[in-house]
C-alpha cells in the first residue's frame, strides 16, 4: 500500500477494512474519536464524513454548523459508492 495511512494502534481488527478505505479515497483516516463533553471518547465528524467517502470538508467547512448539525447531515446523507452501485445493479435489471 502506498497512500497516507492512520496509526495502525487506532483500529484493532478493523485494520484491513481501514487500510483499504485509505487506498480507495487516498487519503488517511482521520482520529475515529475525540474526548467529549464529560472526557469520555465520542465519534468525530471528520471521521464520519471520511468513513462516508466524502470529500474533506465537504460537511465540516461549513461554516456556522454545530458539530450536533454536522453529524446530523452525515446520518441523512448517501454513501455515494453505495448508492451508484444499486442505481447500476437495477439498471442491469432493467428496473
Amino acid at each position: 500500500m502506498d497512500g497516507p495511512h492512520s496509526p495502525a494502534h487506532w483500529w484493532g481488527e478493523y485494520l484491513p477494512a481501514i487500510r483499504q478505505w485509505e487506498e480507495v479515497t487516498g487519503r488517511a483516516a482521520p482520529p475515529p474519536t475525540e474526548p467529549g463533553r464529560k472526557g469520555g471518547p465520542r465519534v468525530t465528524v471528520g471521521w464520519v464524513e471520511w468513513l462516508m467517502g466524502l470529500p474533506l470538508g465537504h460537511v465540516t467547512a461549513i461554516p456556522g454548523l454545530t458539530r450536533g448539525q454536522q453529524l446530523q447531515i452525515l446520518g441523512n446523507g448517501v454513501v455515494v459508492q453505495q448508492a451508484t452501485t444499486a442505481y447500476a445493479a437495477l439498471l442491469a435489471q432493467g428496473v
